[in-house]
């Protein structure tokens, strides 16, 4: 896993520290920004924390005064301090700090610093996809109950559905059309995730397949496969919206 590292501490801190660290707990860290001791510091780990998975601060950097960005705000990144002693280091606890060093610490103190920083944002990480919604599901086939089985077609391969009462024939562009014992609402649900709209009670069309509309009082729609549709008032104005009419300015 790659955790991008934001260094805010002394060139020296810093290769003591490094110095330290294992092959083992080596893999997968970037470092992605070096701040050093200057008045600007707090605001430069202020724009960049946002962006990196962990901070290796020094409080004695700034005298501390960066603490205060993990008490206020609700930044992602976790703080690792380089602590002169245990009250800094206490300090640093307070503050929200989860790992805390000191010059002391031996190479496996920083390595278990380190994979612990690593289970904690693997962790977070599979938090956040269980939290993620799935992608509404656009269905690329559809299953077709018929007297002999279940037929299963490609929606791109159909025209369009037309209602007859309890009945509904299917029909596509390149083989005959089937009659199934099924209504026609029982094909909206399914196929509106696929780009079919439902233009009259009695007909959903497959947009793709639309090549004319012809105007007049009930509006018609003229199909790949030279079948022609009537638009009821109800759908009509959808229609033009999901056609994108170009419009004059």
């Amino acid at each position: 896993m790659n955790i991008r590292v934001c260094v805010a501490m002394s060139a020296q801190s810093e290769q003591k520290l490094f110095s330290k660290l294992l092959p083992s707990s080596t893999d997968g860290i970037h470092v992605v920004a070096r701040l050093r001791e200057n008045k600007q510091l707090r605001a430069e780990l202020a724009s960049c924390m946002d962006a990196v998975d962990l901070v290796l601060y020094e409080p004695n950097a700034d005298d501390g005064a960066s603490l205060d960005l993990w008490c206020d705000s609700q930044t992602e990144a976790q703080l690792c301090c380089l602590c002169s002693g245990p009250e800094q280091a206490l300090e640093c606890l307070q503050a929200g700090a989860m790992f805390v060093l000191f010059d002391t610490s031996t190479a496996i103190d920083v390595d278990v610093a380190i994979r612990r920083c690593k289970r904690v944002l693997q962790s977070r990480s599979r938090q956040m996809i269980a939290r993620s919604p799935e992608p509404a599901y656009t269905p690329e086939v559809i299953a077709l109950p018929h007297m002999h089985g279940i037929e299963v077609r490609a929606c791109e391969s159909i025209v369009h559905v037309e209602g007859q009462g309890n009945y509904t024939y299917v029909v596509f562009a390149r083989e005959p059309r089937l009659l199934l014992s099924r209504t026609i609402g029982d094909y909206e649900d399914v196929l509106g995730g696929a780009g079919f709209l439902r233009v009259h009670r009695s007909h959903i069309v497959n947009m793709k397949h639309v090549r004319r509309i012809v105007p007049g009082k009930t509006p018609r729609l003229v199909l790949s496969n030279g079948d022609v549709v009537s638009v009821s008032d109800r759908y009509k104005g959808i229609l033009l919206r999901k056609l994108n009419v170009v419009k004059r300015k």
